[in-house]
């Protein structure tokens, strides 16, 4: 199942939204991030983790699954 870039580009948007947020949105984010975490170019992971990391205000232990997955490949 490939991930079209229109896809990716709304998973951005979505991490972009959740990072300032302190909801369920981050749990529902990253998880979805991670079921597609295959289908996503590594360029795009990067900049999704980059920007978790800079730029989320709340559920750091969320976000941190993100660069911690990316620190394992």
């Amino acid at each position: 199942m490939g991930l079209s870039q229109d896809g990716i580009t709304c998973l951005v948007f979505a991490a972009r939204y959740a990072h300032s947020r302190n909801t369920t949105a981050a749990y529902v984010v990253v998880d979805e991030i991670l079921r597609k975490w295959d289908h996503i170019p590594g360029p795009d992971r990067i900049q999704l983790c980059k920007e978790a990391k800079n730029e989320a205000t709340y559920n750091f232990d969320q976000w941190s699954r993100l660069y911690e997955k990316l620190e394992r490949e």
